[in-house]
């Protein structure tokens, strides 16, 4: 019955009202020329009923010769709707251009990440991946994971025990284990724990030794318990044990970089922003710079991120400091640089979403404040006193 009535919508359909004249003479011609009628009701010398869109032009002529006169009461299925609707065919139009858009990209790798080993940086993992064409813009289907793996595992020789590449969605993964030597105790080392160095909210937590003592998905506090290295068994025995693992969280970090003001320089007489949307390397600037050579400047990139997953798309902010008189070398010329080597050295192995910069000048000198939101490494050891009562969470 759906499969009839799904046909009948794209068909199209007609209730049709026919009066006077012969009814049986109409129907009795219906039937010779092939004429399909579905739910016919007569009443008096009226006839109503329903037929096929192709049908109802060929009930004129039947009409004619049993003297009956026609008219359309109902009109129904898709090729009326677009005739009603045809000055608005660019919404549909649109949606399907759209989905048809959606489809394609989604076979495109828009995010790379890598995780699971806080000794190797991130920019190394990903740059060894790069050279075998795992990076953001890359077809899903051109991605040999197993080569990847290997390339990842010669490139970080001697760094790595075990590499691997997760593909979710649009989403790459490289997961990487550390290397470590046979000749350590990977349990009973020093009796340790694993508390938390900063206030964050824990994202994830893989333990290797020792065990789990906060949920991942809450927040936890600098001095909190990450893994602890205390076990007790069904005896109700405790056992010590080094704690061992890794655990990553999101936060809010803040870095400041002041230099005194250059006497020769001159002052800055404007500070200004302009944004620009950026999809993947194409930039639309939202605004215009006026025209002028004596500035100093910098750019920011703020990344769209949705669910944890970042996407190829993201907003970039343009500042330009003008002042009246271009030195040689300016203060916040030197100023920048200082910056731009404290964030890298800051930042090595940090997963940076956002960053928002502020200059302020004050007392003879420019500060420059970055303040981040970044997904890094959180936990160090805290070595367990035997001597005292056992720590426990």
């Amino acid at each position: 019955m759906r499969k009839g009535f799904f046909f009948s919508f794209l068909r199209g359909s007609v209730t049709f009202v026919a009066e006077g004249g012969f009814p049986e003479r109409f129907l009795n011609l219906c039937n010779v020329r092939g004429i399909a009628l579905f739910s016919p009701q007569m009443h008096q010398k009226t006839l109503t009923a329903t037929v096929r869109r192709s049908d109802y032009f060929r009930l004129r002529d039947v009409a004619k010769r049993s003297g009956m006169r026609l008219r359309a009461r109902e009109k129904h299925g898709l090729p009326f709707f677009l005739r009603r609707h045809r000055a608005h065919l660019a919404l549909p139009v649109a949606g399907a251009v759209f989905a048809v858009l959606a489809f394609v990209l989604s076979g495109f790798v828009w995010s790379v990440e890598s995780t699971g080993c806080a000794s190797v940086s991130r920019t190394e993992v990903l740059a060894a991946a790069e050279t075998l064409g795992l990076h953001a813009g890359v077809w899903r289907k051109n991605i040999d994971t197993g080569a990847v793996a290997q390339e990842v595992m010669h490139r970080l020789n001697g760094k790595v025990s075990w590499v691997g590449v997760n593909l979710s969605g649009t989403r790459a993964e490289v997961e990487v284990h550390p290397y470590i030597d046979p000749g350590e105790d990977e349990t009973y080392g020093e009796p340790a724990n694993i508390v938390a160095d900063f206030d964050g909210l824990l994202l994830s937590l893989q333990v290797h030794s020792g065990r789990a003592a906060a949920p991942v998905g809450t927040g936890v506090r600098k001095g909190d318990l990450l893994i602890s290295g205390v076990s007790v068994d069904r005896y109700g025995i405790s056992h010590l044990y080094e704690a061992r693992g890794i655990a990553t969280a999101l936060h809010d970090d803040v870095l400041c970089v002041e230099r005194a003001q250059q006497t020769a320089g001159g002052g800055y007489t404007k500070v200004q922003t302009v944004p620009a949307l950026r999809l993947l390397h194409l930039t639309v600037p939202l605004g215009m710079f006026p025209p002028s050579r004596n500035f100093d400047g910098f750019t920011v990139f703020r990344q769209a991120q949705w669910g944890g997953v970042s996407l190829p798309l993201g907003v970039v902010l343009q500042t330009r400091c003008y002042r009246t008189e271009r030195p040689s070398q300016s203060t916040f010329g030197l100023l920048l640089d200082d910056f731009t080597c404290a964030f890298e050295a800051r930042y090595e192995k940090t997963n940076v979403l956002s960053t928002s910069l502020s200059l302020r000048q004050s007392a003879g000198k420019y500060a420059l404040t970055g303040e981040s939101r970044c997904i890094d490494y959180i936990g160090q050891t805290q070595k367990i006193d035997t001597g005292d009562e056992v720590p426990t969470d």
